[in-house]
């Protein structure tokens, strides 16, 4: 969380009367969530800010009292002056999921299980090979322009703890998804959010002890 240091805003509690500066509809609505889960809604305001301009710069400006960051954003909000305050993670699905329908499946389980072994080779390697990870991050992570050492470093150290080796949703994570979907749309309640989610096929792959052996020295 990120506020000015002269706010007097020390924990998410603080933000009653205050407003949060998000940007992006999936990124505001994680806001959105984490708020509610903490009792603030209908305490606090959300204002969301469109442009190319980093949200937390509108807390710099006074336009916003806090914003919610993901590294490298704190690094960034840190040398500018901010007070970047750590905030407990809120369970999501993170970054793209892999989505298609049960009759692909059926029809291809070898495809299935071929994404899904290359997507755990992925992780295994992202996991295990820090330095190399690191410099193609460097190269190739351009959203916030070019990152230097200490931010790329930041974020893969980041990104090492989210990501899974074995990328199974959580419970929790798949409810705060459905939340979110809810949200959005309203009839997202005829459906169980279960029902949308087949961990069989990797949960195969776990079995096996594929992923087990990925991280075998």
């Amino acid at each position: 969380m990120v506020v000015r240091p002269d706010s007097g805003i020390s924990r998410v509690a603080d933000l009653r009367g205050k407003k949060v500066a998000t940007k992006g509809q999936h990124p505001g609505l994680n806001t959105w969530l984490f708020l509610k889960q903490n009792g603030l809604l209908g305490e606090c305001t959300q204002e969301r800010f469109r442009g190319e301009t980093p949200h937390w710069q509108a807390v710099k400006e006074g336009k916003a009292d806090a914003a919610f960051v993901t590294p490298p954003a704190d690094i960034f909000a840190r040398r500018a002056g901010m007070k970047v305050i750590e905030v407990e993670p809120l369970p999501m699905v993170w970054f793209t999921t892999a989505s298609t329908g049960m009759p692909f499946v059926e029809k291809h389980p070898d495809i299935v299980d071929k994404f899904l072994r290359g997507l755990c080779e992925g992780i295994a390697y992202f996991k295990t090979h820090r330095g190399e990870s690191i410099k193609i991050i460097k190269e190739k992570y351009k959203q916030e322009g070019d990152l230097d050492d200490e931010a790329a470093t930041h974020l893969y150290d980041d990104l090492s703890k989210t990501l899974q080796a074995k990328p199974y949703a959580s419970l929790q994570a798949i409810s705060n998804v459905y939340e979110i979907s809810v949200q959005q749309d309203k009839a997202a309640e005829k459906t169980d959010p279960m029902a949308l989610w087949d961990f069989h096929y990797l949960r195969k792959i776990d079995d096996s002890g594929f992923i087990d052996n990925l991280y075998k020295l």
